[in-house]
């Protein structure tokens, strides 16, 4: 079984108003269920639309994506990009030790790259790399599957939004403790 995040891995410190409103279709000041009822009338659609968050002129899941992320009361906090990464400078193959302490900033600690179970692929249509972590089947506990290390900050942050991709290989089954 296989979990791949594609694309580019961003942290940011708070969100800025805009982004966070972008998602407030109804224009409340509170992104909530109103908006995910206008959100499910116009999902599908194209063309220029309230609900087409990302602007790529087609109401889909990568605007759900952002309309749960700024699930909430819309803010005035200021957002600063605190970490970005992405897996277009690696050829595709096992994702070493050496990659995660130059990707990640040297990890404190991490689990999953040392026992062979992180890789980097090409997409499906292979215009860019994807970070890929293997959950074997049967297995459960995070020392027997997937991946995960400690990204540390050089300060402390009130809140922080992490925004990825991510796609679930079939047959893949959720069972035992989530994913």
């Amino acid at each position: 079984m296989l979990c791949a995040a594609a694309g580019v891995l961003l942290l940011t410190a708070n969100v800025t108003a805009d982004q966070r409103c972008t998602a407030d279709l109804d224009q409340s000041g509170m992104v909530d269920l109103a908006d995910f009822s206008l959100f499910l009338i116009n999902f599908g659609q194209t063309g220029m639309n309230v609900a087409d968050m990302n602007g790529d002129r087609l109401v889909n899941v990568e605007d759900f994506s952002q309309l749960l992320v700024s699930w909430g009361p819309c803010d005035n906090q200021e957002a600063e990009r605190i970490f970005e990464q992405d897996f277009e400078h690696h050829q595709p193959g096992l994702y070493t030790e050496a990659m995660l302490d130059a990707d990640w900033q040297m990890p404190t600690w991490s689990q999953g790259v040392e026992q062979g179970r992180v890789s980097i692929i090409s997409t499906d249509d292979e215009t860019n790399q994807a970070l890929a972590v293997q959950y074997p089947q049967g297995q459960f506990g995070t020392s027997e599957t997937g991946a995960q290390w400690k990204l540390l900050f050089d300060q402390s942050y009130e809140s922080v939004r992490l925004t990825y991709r991510m796609q679930f290989h079939a047959p893949f089954d959720f069972v035992k403790g989530g994913k």
